[in-house]
């Protein structure tokens, strides 16, 4: 097996994914994870991550919510959540993937120059 080409006019994908990525796109501050900066910061930093996240995760816990509230039946719930499950902004759900892996790499970080 080999890697395939692109076809004429197909995006190709980079590798900018990940956690590195992530932090940079995010703008979480890697250098705050040194051993002699001390939980504290790590947890400032992950805080603010979360933060940010609020928003994309307040309006699909909002919609969830009335689904919930709408719903006769567990299978009405199920067949609404589906729906739903189309209509999610990529780009946000993206960006809040972007968020989980910066407070994972900073938490994966931290842990990693505590123990040594």
């Amino acid at each position: 097996m080999r890697i395939p080409e692109p076809m004429d006019g197909e995006e190709v994908l980079s590798l900018e994914a990940g956690p590195a990525a992530a932090a940079a796109r995010t703008g979480t501050h890697v250098a705050a994870t040194r051993a002699d900066d001390g939980l504290d910061t790590v947890t400032r930093e992950i805080e603010r991550l979360v933060a940010e996240s609020g928003a994309i995760t307040d309006e699909w816990v909002g919609r969830i919510e009335e689904a919930v509230t709408a719903a006769d039946s567990f299978d009405a719930l199920n067949d609404r959540l589906l729906s739903m499950a189309s209509t999610l902004d990529l780009e946000a759900l993206a960006e809040l993937m972007e968020i989980a892996y910066a407070a994972a790499d900073l938490a994966g970080r931290y842990e990693a120059t505590r123990r040594g």
